[in-house]
């Protein structure tokens, strides 16, 4: 996801995450020993996919759901996995989703219907700091019912 934010635009047109580097624009400055916002934490929920279709398919339907507030597509890994025995060298495709702590059990199952795998890949990593205007868009995003 990839958008152009000109400077001139108010805070409240950017794009959550789509400031430059840490220190420059608004709400970059560190989150540390902070709580995230509302007490949710953010949690980024790892996926690999047999192709960037599917990749692309299960991000879209996540974050239609609001399951997720954002999902980033990698269209092309090389992975060496054993199956049935045998060690494997395939291509496949990675979507992160991030979300909320309390929506991982519900976007898991999701995600378990929607893949063609029979034993996908899904790994939830906590995020311990960020931009706290990001995590505070994430948590409104990803909230259930949405904004």
């Amino acid at each position: 996801m990839t958008r152009d934010v000109s400077p001139q635009q108010p805070a409240a047109a950017r794009v959550p995450g789509t400031e430059g580097p840490a220190g420059e624009g608004p709400g970059v400055e560190p989150a540390a020993g902070r709580p995230q916002a509302g007490g949710a934490q953010a949690v980024l929920v790892y996926v690999t996919a047999a192709n960037a279709g599917e990749a692309r398919r299960i991000g879209r339907q996540a974050v239609e759901q609001r399951l997720a507030a954002c999902a980033n597509v990698y269209p092309h890994i090389d992975s060496f996995y054993w199956w049935q025995g045998e060690l494997v060298e395939d291509h496949e495709a990675v979507v992160v989703l991030k979300t909320r702590r309390d929506r991982v059990a519900e976007l898991i199952r999701a995600v378990r219907g929607w893949h063609s795998y029979t034993v996908p890949a899904i790994l939830v990593f906590e995020v311990r700091d960020g931009n706290p205007d990001y995590l505070r868009w994430l948590e409104e995003e990803a909230a259930p019912g949405g904004r």
